[in-house]
């Protein structure tokens, strides 16, 4: 997927979903089971979030930047 490919190279940690969806519409960029990997011990997780939530700029988009709006975790 690309946007955990994304993040795992903006972190410098696997980044990982259980779920993902995007709304092109809304502009919301939602999911459920995040993980990111301690980058010094692959074994463990960094941190974990039940459930987050993105909301994105979109005029940003066309400028070549993401912003976001809002963000929610659970």
């Amino acid at each position: 997927m690309a946007i955990e490919k994304g993040a795992t190279q903006l972190v410098g940690a696997k980044v990982e979903f259980k779920s993902l969806k995007v709304d092109l519409f809304k502009m919301l960029i939602s999911g459920k089971g995040l993980q990111v990997t301690n980058p010094d011990n692959t074994m463990k997780n960094l941190f974990e979030v039940d459930r987050i939530a993105f909301q994105i700029n979109p005029f940003a988009l066309s400028e070549k930047k993401v912003i976001i709006e809002e963000i929610s975790l659970e």
